[in-house]
């Protein structure tokens, strides 16, 4: 018997020479074909993959920290106000071209959130962290952080408080009087837009008799005994944000006892 080696014809699945022409990413089939002198011949297959491992190519210093001011009628960001806040941004690709990107939001660091139903808003004094994804056709994938914070600028309101917080005098006994006297409300509260209820932080500026003063805060206030003058009393109203609205009361205690006289001269007569 006789035999020799058969030199095989190859074409490639996109008809370009298997030698000389580049080959794209994915996967490319090639069909050898060994012919006899006979003209029997064999067929074989071999595929070859280009894999793209390369991530878009995006500069992560062009997505700012970003601080929004709530306005003064809102309590939180709604879904449309916070993509347009976010904004858009692309990448290029070495083979796709132009990727968009996508926020999503990192919750606890253990999952991410797209921004779409069910999601719905921000809520005011957080900084949330969001994380831009840009993927090719090959799941490579750039990543890029944001911060943005949903500031509340607008301070509670206290005018209606004050009004009820009314100066008034009192009548001193014995040249003071101990605080359950001045009809004073340590329990003042308002109803803010965004954070419901704030009671009120009480200071009280007691006035000595030679002119200086001496700060008593909330239940410090309930066993201060307060002589005769014009003692301050600030009503101050946090929200969560730190901002706050205070009102100011006067208690005046007023002295009305006259002196009393332990001793008289008599009558004198006098003559020229």
């Amino acid at each position: 018997p006789t035999g020799g080696k058969i030199k095989g014809v190859g074409v490639r699945s996109d008809d370009k020479d298997i030698m000389t022409d580049a080959y794209p990413k994915g996967v490319t089939t090639i069909t050898w074909t060994f012919t006899d002198a006979a003209g029997a011949s064999s067929v074989c297959k071999q595929t070859i993959t280009i894999l793209d491992t390369i991530k878009p190519t995006f500069d992560c210093g062009e997505i700012l920290d970003t601080t929004v001011a709530l306005a003064s009628d809102k309590c939180e960001l709604s879904l449309e106000e916070v993509i347009k806040i976010l904004g858009s941004h692309k990448a290029v690709d070495n083979c796709d071209g132009e990727i968009i990107g996508k926020p999503m939001l990192d919750v606890d660091g253990v999952k991410e959130i797209e921004l779409k139903a069910p999601f719905t808003a921000l809520h005011k004094d957080t900084t949330y962290h969001f994380i831009w994804h840009f993927v090719d056709k090959s799941k490579n994938d750039k990543t890029c952080e944001q911060y943005l914070t949903v500031q509340d600028t607008t301070p509670p309101d206290a005018s209606e408080a004050c009004k009820n917080l009314t100066d008034k005098e009192v009548i001193a006994v014995d040249c003071e009087l101990p605080f359950s006297k001045l009809d004073v409300d340590l329990n003042s509260s308002i109803i803010d837009k965004c954070d419901g209820e704030i009671k009120a932080k009480v200071q009280a500026f007691l006035k000595k008799y030679d002119g200086t003063e001496e700060r008593y805060d909330d239940e410090e206030i309930l066993d201060v005994t307060f002589p005769v003058g014009t003692h301050k009393f600030l009503y101050i109203y946090t929200d969560k944000a730190g901002l706050s609205d205070t009102c100011v009361m006067y208690r005046t205690i007023v002295d009305k006892e006259k002196p009393i006289i332990l001793d008289c001269f008599g009558d004198t007569v006098m003559a020229n």
